[in-house]
Order: C-alpha cells, then sequence, then structure tokens
C-alpha cells in the first residue's frame, strides 16, 4: 500500500464482550466523529463479539455518517441488520462448515468403526457455531453410512465457556455415558472437555477435536490432550481486510464477501 493509514484499536474486556465493545465504539465515535463531512474516522474493521442485532445496531452511527465498514470473522445475521436498518461494506471469514466437515473426516481416521460422539456447541443461534456444528454432524452422517460405521451423536450447549464444557464432560462421565469423541465447535470448549476427562482420571480414549487453533490448543495437540484442532487464516484475514480498506479508500471495487479455507492441525 502507497498510502499510510493511522490505526487506533479498541476491543471489549474478552471475545465475547459485546456491550464492552459497543461502549468503545461509542466512545470513539463521540471523539472522532463530529460530522459525516468532518470525520477524523475513515474506516472501520470490526471484529464483532456477536453477530446478533445487538452488533447491528451499534454499527448504525457508523453508517449515519457514511463511514464503510469492514467485518472480519463473524457476519452479522442479515434478518438483524434489516431490522436495524444498518449494512457493512465487506466480510472477510473463513468457510467455517468446510472446518466442521475437516474436523469429521479427522474424527473418522480416529474412529473408523463409529463410536459415541458428543458436539459441544456455542452460543445458541450464532451462525458460525451452527456452520461448523452442521459441517461436523453432517458430513460424520455420511462418512457412517459410506463406511457402515455406526456413529452415535449427541450434543450439548456450554456456550463457548470452558468451565461449562469441563462441567458437561464430568457430569456425563460420572452418569456412566461413555464417550468415544468429542467435537468441541470453538477450542475453549475443547480444552474444558480435556480438563473434565483429566479431572475424572478418566482412562478411555476420547478423540477431542476443537475449532480456531488458539496457542493453548495447538499446545494441548502437541502434548496430545487434543487430537486436532482446526485452523483458520487469522492473518490472511487480516491482509485481505487491509487490502479492502485500501480499495474501498481509493473508490475501487472489491468483493462483498471474502472466504478462507481452513485447515487441520493435528499431532503429526
Amino acid at each position: 500500500m502507497k498510502n499510510n493509514y493511522k490505526l487506533d484499536l479498541r476491543y471489549g474486556a474478552n471475545e465475547s464482550d459485546i456491550a464492552g465493545q459497543g461502549r468503545e465504539l461509542a466512545r470513539y465515535l463521540a471523539d472522532n466523529v463530529s460530522s459525516a463531512k468532518d470525520s477524523r474516522l475513515k474506516m472501520a474493521v470490526l471484529t464483532p463479539a456477536a453477530g446478533n442485532e445487538e452488533i447491528a445496531t451499534q454499527i448504525k452511527p457508523l453508517n449515519d455518517n457514511h463511514i464503510p465498514i469492514v467485518i472480519i470473522d463473524l457476519p452479522i445475521d442479515p434478518a438483524d441488520l434489516a431490522k436495524a436498518h444498518t449494512y457493512y461494506d465487506v466480510f472477510i471469514g473463513s468457510e467455517n462448515r468446510v472446518g466442521g466437515q475437516l474436523a469429521a473426516d479427522e474424527m473418522a481416521k480416529h474412529l473408523p468403526r463409529g463410536g459415541t460422539i458428543l458436539v459441544l456447541n456455542g452460543v445458541a443461534g450464532v451462525k458460525i457455531a451452527m456452520e461448523r456444528r452442521d459441517g461436523f454432524v453432517n458430513r460424520l452422517n455420511e462418512l457412517g453410512k459410506k463406511n457402515s460405521a455406526n456413529y452415535k451423536i449427541m450434543e450439548r450447549t456450554a456456550n463457548y465457556m470452558r468451565d461449562e464444557a469441563q462441567n458437561i464432560v464430568s457430569s456425563l462421565l460420572a452418569s456412566g455415558t461413555l464417550l468415544d469423541g468429542v467435537f468441541a465447535t470453538n477450542d475453549q470448549m475443547a480444552l474444558g472437555c480435556s480438563d473434565g476427562l483429566r479431572e475424572a482420571h478418566n482412562d478411555r480414549i476420547v478423540v477431542v477435536i476443537g475449532f480456531d487453533a488458539i496457542k493453548e490448543a495447538v499446545d494441548a495437540v502437541k502434548e496430545g490432550r487434543l487430537a486436532a484442532t482446526i485452523v483458520q487464516d487469522p492473518f490472511g484475514m487480516g491482509q485481505k481486510a487491509a487490502m479492502a480498506v485500501d480499495q474501498i479508500l481509493q473508490n475501487k471495487r472489491t468483493d462483498k464477501k471474502i472466504l478462507l479455507a481452513p485447515k487441520v492441525i493435528t499431532g503429526d
């Protein structure tokens, strides 16, 4: 890029702090946007803490001041955008359904004859979690039919939280449920599952697969506590976002939706 841009970073307390994200955005707009004609803010790049009506409402002032918006990772539900009368210019994310399919392929490699599989879902209604879940469940069912393998899938919701996932796994084990595999739609839940298995002194081999490839999960894969994690391409998404920003500010055409393919990280 030939242009020099000043970057300001703001964020909530954690990845799911949608209220904190909204406060930071409102505070920044109050300090830097006096009118649509006189604004120091030329572009907003957001990684939403949620993809619902709350974030759709939060970006309304950006739309009102004609400030272009690039969304990374988590799309905002179109129905919520319509309800809030808001929009964004570009979305850059991962093919989450494909990531779920890759997780199912990896699970089937470890359990070719089938088994009892726990799917740990995130926050109900979040699109990317549903895509990861659907990709995994549908592919595993297909593989089961194709290879005459009997996969029994059970599902629980742990809201992306490590402690909730640990409690769920601990309760299932205490009730006598025998698990052969777990697919968690994010790494925090996968790590919580690993915690629950270790706490219960479970000697049974349980194939645990996460999603996101955060550092602790990658380390857990190396140590054998997790069988795999699905890695997105955050660096690539950041690069694509920077390119989109440059194109928009130069009034050049850019794709409305850009998706990057995920990959599997295993101990190999």
